[in-house]
């Protein structure tokens, strides 16, 4: 599953933790929950592994929590961005979108 930096999900897929427990379900747009409460998903950017970083709009719109999703067919692990793991994933996927950012916005 390949979506740019900056597109919604439109895909569907389950992201789970890794005890399996599935936290939400992401279908056309928007995100069936069942354990945590995320509004819509953005997609900031990838790591040199593959795994992408989203952002989800929180609650009501408020929020903006930084998730890294291990991406593997149509399902996914999520760790958060407190976890060992995945912070240096995280700063590196928001590393390569604020690059790809800065470059697209750039004057010719």
């Amino acid at each position: 599953m390949f979506v740019q930096p900056g597109e919604r999900v439109m895909s569907t897929f389950d992201v789970s933790t890794r005890n399996g427990e599935c936290l939400m379900h992401v279908s056309n747009r928007r995100v069936m929950l069942e354990s945590v409460r995320l509004g819509c998903v953005m997609i900031l950017g990838y790591d040199e592994m593959g795994s992408c970083v989203l952002q989800s709009s929180g609650r009501g719109g408020r929020g903006g929590r930084l998730a890294l999703y291990h991406l593997n067919g149509h399902s996914a692990t999520v760790s958060s961005r407190k976890a060992p793991e995945a912070v240096d994933a995280v700063n590196s996927a928001l590393a390569l979108y604020r690059a790809s950012t800065a470059a697209a916005s750039a004057p010719p």
